[in-house]
């Protein structure tokens, strides 16, 4: 089922609908066919926002009217893959003292030939610059191996293959920070993230 309200739908799926927030969808099928986005005939990709297993919102600007029957929902974002580099960790060898500014630098590089994908990631982190310069450090114009190449990635995952899709590979990337987990009650952590960039190719 289907409702409208403050040019936001909310969707109630009869199972889950395994969608996730900032996925983009296409929604076919609901009467009224107001409820479906398109354009010059065709379905529209909307951002879903997910509230849970299932219920999900996207925006749609005018009242649609009562909802009657029908619908489905599927993703857009072909060749959706999620990377999680749970081996990311700072590579001290004791406690990290405070005050200290970390720099860390992703840099992601896609490669497309259809119907194939493949991309590679590496990361850096520091605190020091023995051999470059935090401007190195900090330029998003091109990767960070090009600018300086001295230094070596703490992960690097390279390769990785996204096959089978007939769309363009990495069309979106999700980035996202956690701090270190506590040893004890008296050892949270504060992380302040006092610069953040993301160029894309």
């Amino acid at each position: 089922s289907a409702s409208w309200a403050s040019k936001v739908t909310t969707v109630k799926t009869t199972t889950a609908h395994g969608l996730r927030t900032g996925e983009n969808v296409t929604i076919t099928g609901i009467v009224p066919s107001a409820y479906n986005p398109i354009s010059g005939g065709s379905p529209v990709a909307v951002l879903a926002t997910v509230i849970d297993a299932t219920h999900f919102t996207y925006p749609l600007s005018s009242n649609p009217g009562t909802y009657g029957s029908g619908g489905s929902a599927s993703s857009a974002d072909i060749g959706l893959s999620v990377l999680t580099t749970s081996d990311l960790h700072l590579p001290y060898p004791s406690s990290w003292p405070p005050n200290v500014d970390i720099n860390v630098h992703v840099d992601i590089t896609k490669n497309y030939t259809a119907p194939t994908g493949t991309y590679t990631l590496k990361a850096y982190i520091a605190t020091t610059f023995p051999t470059c310069s935090l401007a190195d450090f900090q330029n998003i114009s091109g990767n960070l191996s090009d600018s300086c190449p001295t230094l070596s990635p703490g992960i690097e995952q390279d390769a990785i293959a996204i096959d089978d899709i007939s769309g363009e590979a990495m069309s979106s990337v999700f980035a996202g920070f956690t701090s270190g987990q506590r040893a004890t009650a008296t050892s949270d952590e504060s992380v302040v993230i006092s610069n953040f960039a993301i160029r894309s190719q």
